[in-house]
């Protein structure tokens, strides 16, 4: 079975760091009073910047040098792989995308510069609409993740203990 290379593990593991500490800050973002606690949504954002630069590297590498062959998969079981997958870059972008979104919105035109609308033409855009539907968008997509990541994690028990393939062996460090 062949492996991925140790920078593409080192993502890897470091994406879920990441993510992990970014679900546990979501949940004590918000202060008793319903206020937002700057310092940890500025971490949190951050966090969601090195999320998104990690996953567009994995993205290039994948699109330059493809990923290791699995050995012994059928047909359904790499259809499944590559929808996960697939499906797991597309959410990450979209999650970290409105997150930002929010975020400089809230931060930057509101909270900063004073801004609540943006007129473009006969256009006009109420930016706390902007921060509502984006932190909408942002929350409904980390529930599509969490049941994809569900599906990574039944997948991988099912592969190393299931039907025994070792297939952390791909992603671990040790060969």
């Amino acid at each position: 079975m062949q492996s991925y290379p140790f920078i593409i593990k080192l993502i890897h593991w470091l994406t879920l760091l990441l993510i992990l500490g970014s679900l546990s800050s979501s949940f004590v973002m918000y202060k008793i009073d319903g206020t937002i606690d700057d310092t940890i949504i500025n971490a949190h954002a951050i966090n969601g910047s090195i999320i998104l630069t990690l996953t567009l590297i994995r993205l290039i590498y994948r699109a330059k040098y493809g990923v290791p062959q699995a050995s012994g998969q059928n047909k359904f079981q790499t259809t499944m792989a590559m929808i996960v997958h697939r499906s797991f870059y597309i959410v990450i972008l979209l999650i970290v995308s409105f997150g930002l979104i929010s975020f400089v919105t809230r931060k930057l035109l509101i909270m900063h510069y004073n801004i609540k609308e943006l007129v473009i033409g006969a256009l006009k855009i109420n930016l706390y609409n902007v921060v509502e539907i984006s932190s909408l968008l942002h929350s409904f997509f980390i529930s599509i993740f969490l049941i994809l990541l569900a599906l990574h994690i039944l997948g991988f028990i099912y592969h190393q203990f299931i039907i025994r393939k070792n297939i952390i062996r791909k992603m671990w460090f040790s060969n």
